[in-house]
């Protein structure tokens, strides 16, 4: 089997050669200091550069990603037009407030950048229709997206993958609400728990939509995520998963569906969470 074949029949839970390896995505990944000594290891005299800002990740080179037989290449957004990563040095560290307006620190001797200002955390339902949101349409987002989705599928050699996030509706919704105060809210405040999750699932559909149009063809998987636990357990009861987020991933179903031919594991989500009442 070559790579392609493998994922293919992975994810189709057919039995393949071996276990498909898997690196550089979002969930999946490097961080930039760890991936510097990878590279001395492997006697590769390059710099490790940041690919994800936040997270402090890099784009594995493809001479790594063949040493190390991973099955998996990435797709990811290209750059927004209307934002920039400019980070400021403080006392504390690099500072950078992100498109959606949230502050990020990385002190010194950090790994990478930490969420310290969320900009909506006084905020009441009102206020979400007067805060500066990013735009879904930002064209720079599209740049490149297709033209790397069909040469990796014509090539025919890896699985392809959709690096889409976008820190995910439900990721992005506590980090500009400030998490303590989110998962407080889902109890005492649900109304703006509701809404809020309403306009970053809103924004996010816009942004698959667009990206699926132009490249889900040539996909194989799309990564959605959130935290939804821990290492141990849940982050959440089975019924706030049920009454905040599982009506929500279900909506972003169809937009998976209609312009792509992706594989979905939502059905699996749902029997797991049943199951456990």
């Amino acid at each position: 089997m070559n790579s392609k074949e493998r994922f293919t029949a992975a994810i189709n839970h057919e039995e393949p050669d071996r276990v498909p390896l898997d690196l550089g995505g979002w969930v999946t990944t490097i961080s930039v200091k760890t991936y510097d000594r990878l590279l001395k290891k492997l006697g590769i005299q390059r710099t490790a550069v940041a690919f994800d800002w936040l997270r402090q990740n890099v784009k594995p080179d493809e001479d790594v990603l063949e040493r190390l037989g991973v099955d998996t290449r990435y797709v990811h957004l290209g750059d927004s037009e209307f934002w920039r990563f400019e980070p400021q040095r403080t006392e504390k560290g690099l500072y950078v407030t992100d498109e959606w307006g949230c502050g990020f620190l990385m002190p010194e001797d950090s790994l990478y950048y930490n969420l310290v200002d969320s900009p909506l955390r006084n905020a009441t339902v009102d206020d979400l229709a007067s805060h500066t949101w990013p735009d879904p349409d930002d064209p720079g987002y599209l740049n490149g997206v297709e033209e790397q989705a069909r040469q990796l599928a014509e090539a025919g050699e890896y699985g392809v993958v959709g690096s889409f996030a976008w820190e995910t509706w439900f990721e992005r919704a506590w980090k500009l609400r400030a998490m303590d105060r989110f998962y407080m809210d889902m109890v005492a405040n649900k109304e703006f728990v509701h809404a809020l999750l309403d306009k970053t699932l809103s924004l996010h559909m816009r942004l698959l939509d667009n990206v699926l149009r132009v490249c889900g063809q040539y996909l194989d998987v799309i990564i959605q995520g959130g935290d939804l636990a821990g290492q141990k357990t849940t982050l959440m009861s089975p019924a706030t998963y049920r009454e905040f987020i599982k009506p929500r991933q279900e909506k972003t179903h169809p937009v998976h569906q209609a312009e792509n031919r992706c594989k979905s594991f939502l059905a699996f989500l749902r029997r797991s969470v049943q199951s456990s009442g």
